[in-house]
């Protein structure tokens, strides 16, 4: 139909509808990009940031490297990667919707200070901030976080057990540690019962999942407690013996007896006897793959954190109890402890808590003089053995709280020793943690 000049269409066509849609929104585009709206818009980004706020959940994300730095008066964690930011805050004090998702990920750095001569904790966030409007500013945050006073951790109630070492390990100052590894071969099951030729590993041709296992322990004993510390896998080319072992597909505590029976008065009262198992051991109602009784070690599995966490029982030490979670530091000074009973962490580690129960462990087997020296060098630490206590930074609250400041919290986690354990049962990415020294050190020198 024609009106003069107009021309009225009339379709109920769908292609035709979405063209036309189309073009509308291109020219929406046109006039937006170039019109006076647009500069409107604009002129409420084109203010300067003077300010952010950070995310409250994981301040630091993505992509993060950090590093601590320690010396007599503050501890510092310095942390470089994407920050978290929650809000842009303009010259105008206007808070537009840059944030429009509700959080942005910037490049940045986070400082967390721990101040030992004044107790404060601070933290600084630099951030290089991208606008709406484009520009790309660098913005500082400061934060004060509170103050502090020192505290004793005291651990002695969050062993299994007592710490008694099974084997006399330490003498006139010197450590040696012994052990003697028992393989077999599989002679055959007859009427219930499996025959197992026992003999003894030569030292020449241990598997390396035992040296390095045992070379972990020799490196805290040695760098923490100053100790000379010597490894001898013991040969016996005679000893060669048949074990019976139920017919199932696992051992019983009768089996374990019976192989205890018959190894003793076989090796000396201060080896540390390790029986490979052809199986787990069924003890309590669990299902065991490695157990201690004793310096008597049952291990099914050649796997290195196995190995550590069973030594570690012969050098005295026991499960941490940290099951009720009432105090958070507690699971903290545990975390991921290889002397857990069971731990699904990639991580393993020796911990700020087993380094106590071992200096309680060394303590029992020093001499009257030799407690002396050793109590003043744990003394540098901040660990007071008999009680089973270190010192830490303890922030201060309205109420009581054991709330230890973050930096220091991230070296406590990291323990004294970390690994992991590749799928051949060898220890990998093995580092020993010399900040955890450190810090004990300056922490005990300031409080």
């Amino acid at each position: 139909m024609v009106k003069g000049n107009l021309i009225i269409v009339r379709t109920s066509s769908p292609a035709l509808l979405l063209i036309v849609a189309l073009i509308v929104i291109m020219l929406s585009t046109y006039i937006l990009s170039g019109g006076l709206l647009t500069t409107k818009l604009l002129g409420m980004y084109s203010k300067k940031a003077v300010g952010f706020d950070i995310c409250d959940h994981q301040t630091v994300m993505l992509d993060v490297w950090c590093d601590t730095l320690i010396n007599e008066s503050k501890i510092a964690r310095v942390c470089n990667g994407l920050i978290c930011v929650s809000k842009i805050i303009y010259e105008d004090r206007s808070e537009p919707p840059d944030l429009i998702l509700g959080s942005k990920y910037f490049r940045g750095l986070i400082i967390d200070e721990v101040d030992l001569t004044n107790n404060k904790v601070s933290r600084i966030a630099v951030v290089n901030i991208t606008t709406r409007n484009g520009d790309i500013q660098t913005l500082k945050l400061e934060k004060d976080l509170g103050v502090f006073n020192y505290s004793k951790f005291c651990l002695v109630n969050y062993y299994e057990g007592d710490i008694i070492p099974a084997v006399k390990y330490l003498s006139n100052g010197v450590i040696k540690l012994r052990a003697a590894v028992l393989t077999y071969e599989d002679l055959g099951c007859d009427l219930g019962k499996c025959a197992y030729s026992y003999y003894v590993v030569p030292s020449g041709s241990l598997p390396n999942s035992y040296i390095e296992a045992f070379d972990v322990w020799k490196s805290i004993l040695e760098l923490v407690f100053n100790y000379d510390t010597s490894i001898i896998f013991v040969d016996s080319p005679h000893f060669n013996n048949t074990f019976l072992i139920t017919e199932s597909d696992r051992m019983v505590l009768e089996d374990v007896h019976s192989i205890l029976n018959s190894l003793k008065g076989l090796f000396n009262d201060d080896v540390i006897v390790i029986i490979e198992i052809p199986k787990p051991v069924e003890f309590n109602g669990e299902v065991l793959l490695a157990l201690t009784i004793g310096r008597y070690i049952f291990l099914s599995l050649r796997n290195a954190d196995l190995i550590i966490h069973e030594v570690g029982h012969t050098l005295g030490l026991q499960h941490p109890n940290i099951s009720d979670f009432e105090e958070s530091w507690v699971y903290s000074i545990f975390y991921e402890s290889v002397m857990l009973k069971s731990s699904s962490s990639t991580y393993k580690k020796v911990t700020l808590g087993d380094l106590v129960g071992l200096a309680r462990s060394l303590y029992v087997l020093e001499g009257v003089r030799g407690r002396e020296e050793f109590n003043k060098r744990l003394d540098n630490f901040g660990i007071n053995v008999e009680n089973l206590c270190v010192v830490l930074p303890v922030m201060r609250r309205a109420y009581l709280s054991k709330d230890i400041p973050e930096v220091i919290l991230s070296i406590i986690m990291d323990g004294i020793v970390k690994f992991k354990v590749d799928v051949d049962g060898g220890v990998v990415d093995y580092e020993f943690n010399h900040k955890l020294l450190e810090m004990l050190k300056v922490i005990r020198g300031r409080c």
